[in-house]
């Protein structure tokens, strides 16, 4: 019995050698390219969850719409406090909207409550459309409503597309 542990060792151990260094469980693509680039982001295949770029970071698929919609919001602050915003990298724009945060924090509380009161009118316009009554709710109660609506259609309904 001993003998045959030994041979089966010694087989798994000329089996491995037999494989070249650095192969993995994928195979090359057809047209040639490498098992490396045949899976990139997260062990996906190529297109399905990021793209991996020349400096080796990955991106998942929606962050270039995430950082699109950010700029956007940091303009917006940025007109509203009277900065010029052409030109400048986020997070410039960033650093002179939080200075101007400190030094007018009076103006500060009005811009997130202008922002607040944009939020919840896109709100009652989606719950409208939705056919949920937005007459007296409050942004809880209409939130709360559109969620039980979702259950209870046992879906999601379609984001508004927004007006600004």
């Amino acid at each position: 019995m001993r003998n045959i542990d030994i041979k089966l060792g010694l087989g798994v151990l000329l089996l491995a050698a037999a494989i070249p260094h650095g192969a993995s469980a994928y195979a090359a693509k057809p047209n040639g390219e490498s098992a490396q680039a045949a899976v990139v982001g997260h062990g996906m295949p190529d297109g399905d969850c990021g793209k991996q770029h020349a400096d080796g970071s990955r991106h998942h698929p929606h962050m270039h719409r995430h950082e699109a919609w950010r700029l956007e919001r940091l303009r917006e602050a940025a007109s509203y406090f009277g900065i010029q915003s052409d030109g400048k990298s986020a997070e410039q724009l960033k650093a002179e909207i939080m200075a101007m945060k400190t030094k007018d924090s009076a103006k500060w509380e009005a811009f997130k409550k202008s922002m607040k009161a944009k939020r919840f009118e896109r709100l009652k316009q989606f719950a409208a459309s939705q056919g949920i009554s937005t007459e007296g709710k409050t942004e809880q109660q209409l939130r709360n409503e559109l969620r039980a609506l979702c259950r209870h259609k046992g879906e999601q309904p379609s984001a508004p597309k927004s007006a600004a």
